[in-house]
């Protein structure tokens, strides 16, 4: 069973009619009509009762509604499971001073690599200066520094702390 027409069942059970199902999904109302054969073919029972340019549900349309609903609601549920579950991967651009880069970060980078194993992460290291400059350049994503509070728009603190030294 096609979710593509189960979806458009409901377009059309919701519009009562199969040009205005169509204009909102984006499909020619040939494709409309094609796709709701197919749904009564596979289900062996008509859905819908033709009058004209409006359609109405026969008994085992309005039954077959409910279940139309509990198949699309598990669907969705399935995507955003999917989605959840999906692991990141890709490259994080870490940039630091020398001090922070071997004081702070190897904890961190235990802790995030047993998070997101999959994510490859580059370190580069200089003064706070050049650091900012290659974040600009969209050399790093982000930076860690210990130097002087920086205040600017052209910026966003991620998190901030104090630090015994």
């Amino acid at each position: 069973m096609e979710l593509r027409n189960i979806n458009t069942f409901l377009k059309v059970a919701a519009t009562q009619n199969f040009s205005k199902a169509a204009e909102q999904l984006g499909y020619s109302q040939s494709a409309v009509t094609v796709q709701i054969q197919q749904l009564e073919k596979e289900l062996e029972t008509p859905l819908f009762e033709r009058m004209g340019k409006r359609v109405f549900l026969t008994e085992s349309g309005m039954e077959f509604t409910f279940y139309a609903n509990e198949i699309m609601r598990a669907a969705n549920r399935a995507r955003i499971f999917a989605k959840e579950k999906g692991e990141l991967d890709g490259t994080l651009r870490i940039g630091g001073v020398e001090s922070v880069c071997t004081a702070m970060l190897p904890d961190f980078l235990l802790a995030f690599h047993s998070s997101y194993p999959r994510v490859k992460i580059t370190i580069k290291s200089g003064t706070t200066e050049e650091l900012m400059e290659m974040a600009r350049s969209n050399e790093i994503d982000f930076v860690f520094t210990l130097d002087r509070k920086i205040c600017s728009g052209e910026w966003v603190k991620a998190v901030e702390r104090k630090e015994n030294i």
